[in-house]
């Protein structure tokens, strides 16, 4: 059952800081008069402060894996926990920056990014505080009076990606979020994020179809196979992650890497 995404920041949990951990999970759906089984048996770990890019075939269950650890997609088998709390929904120590544009095109950027903390009632002072460091991690702080039509694509994501950090959470999850822009906007964007994460340290986990960002912006990424198992593959790069790297052999190597991975289970699956 997929819930209303727009409960997500709905919870004033405090954040635990402990890692996300996915135990034996399955997710059966019914699509026409089909049942689909996207993944079972998944399970894995994320530590605190962890940068996890999930990639896989198309109709692995990648952004459905994701949508179970933010509580809008109810396991049919196995749970997710976070910080050893069982997830039944969505709460406050996670926020989602989903792939299409989520803003609020009647409100203004500073109050497109104030909405998590307005509809959880915080102080007025906590809440333009909170509103003005996100404005400023993400470059927006002089946009703030702008409507979501005045700003291009790019600049909306950022509103997207300010609105999740405003709100507080230890987990910041993302489903292809710069998966409709253009090449540069797209890479502008994947440094801005690392940025970001290194400023707040934050706990992100990143869906993506690009074996390149998934390699950029990584500790570790997590393969997914169809109807079920993963492999999960260490990224030995340094940090900070610079643009120069990009092009270098080392980070081609993973990019290569990575789609002889996700060939091996697509041919796993068609002769099954």
């Amino acid at each position: 059952m997929v819930k209303d995404s727009s409960e997500y920041m709905n919870d004033e949990s405090v954040a635990s800081g402990h890692s996300v951990e996915v135990n034996n999970l399955r997710v059966t759906y019914v699509s026409g008069s089909n049942t689909v089984t996207p993944f079972s048996d998944i399970s894995f770990s994320v530590e605190k402060g962890e940068f996890i890019c999930i990639i896989g075939p198309s109709g692995a269950g990648k952004s459905t894996l994701l949508f179970s650890i933010a509580g809008l997609v109810d396991p049919s088998a196995g749970q997710v926990r976070i910080g050893g709390q069982v997830v039944d929904g969505p709460g406050g120590d996670r926020a989602v920056v989903f792939q299409d544009d989520a803003v609020f095109p009647w409100f203004t950027v500073e109050r497109n990014v104030g909405y998590g903390p307005e509809v959880a009632r915080w102080p007025k002072a906590r809440r333009q505080q909170a509103i003005e460091e996100a404005l400023s991690l993400v470059g927006l702080s002089d946009y703030r009076s702008f409507l979501p039509g005045q700003l291009s694509g790019g600049m909306r994501k950022r509103v997207d990606v300010a609105r999740a950090f405003a709100a507080g959470p230890q987990n910041v999850l993302m489903d292809e979020p710069f998966g409709g822009l253009d090449a540069q906007t797209k890479e502008s964007l994947q440094e801005a994020i690392l940025e970001i994460w290194r400023t707040t340290g934050k706990t992100i986990i990143f869906v993506t179809h690009d074996l390149e960002e998934a390699a950029f912006l990584a500790d570790r990424v997590i393969v997914l196979k169809k109807g079920g198992g993963l492999e999960i593959v260490p990224i030995d790069l340094p940090r900070p992650r610079t643009s120069s790297m990009r092009t270098e052999p080392a980070l081609q190597g993973y990019r290569r890497l990575l789609g002889e991975m996700i060939r091996k289970a697509e041919d796993r699956k068609n002769v099954q």
